[in-house]
């Protein structure tokens, strides 16, 4: 989980995360592991006084669908007997200086093809520094000369 970034990752595939669902979760985090009740979900999430059973209930569900958890047998989120909600699992929190490193090495395993591509523009340099000096004439002379050609090629045994 990236607050920051507000994105969700099982380590192979990152999810987008609406800003009130991560809001949501981060107050389940803090509180960890006690239960955030649902007055104090919408205090501190939506910020007002009163606010419809269904609204948490559905940014719930939303976190639960994102998190994979399952109604049978819940594995980061439990709804508490008397109106709250409980994270199961217990949240690391990770410095900012942790998450700039992190980033850093995302951004150098994403620059893997920058070499290759810097080998392609090299050898087409080359190429066009290298290439036979009859190359231009040629070119010249099939695009001034439209049309059908017919190349003999001559058998080595012939000879």
């Amino acid at each position: 989980m990236d607050s920051v970034r507000r994105t969700l990752s099982d380590g192979q595939i990152e999810h987008a995360v609406q800003p009130r669902l991560m809001a949501v979760l981060m107050s389940l985090a803090k509180a960890y592991p006690a239960y955030v009740d649902r007055t104090r979900l919408v205090s501190e999430v939506w910020k007002v006084e009163h606010l419809s059973d269904q609204a948490v209930n559905n940014a719930i569900a939303k976190l639960r669908n994102l998190l994979g958890d399952n109604s049978t047998m819940p594995k980061f989120i439990l709804t508490e007997r008397l109106g709250g909600y409980r994270l199961l699992v217990e949240p690391i929190w990770v410095t900012e200086i942790e998450l700039a490193r992190r980033s850093r090495d995302r951004r150098i395993s994403r620059s893997w093809w920058i070499l290759p591509l810097a080998g392609l523009i090299f050898a087409a340099a080359l190429w066009g520094a290298l290439r036979p000096s009859g190359y231009d004439g040629l070119m010249q002379f099939l695009e001034d000369n439209p049309g059908r050609w017919e190349v003999e090629v001559a058998d080595p045994d012939e000879s």
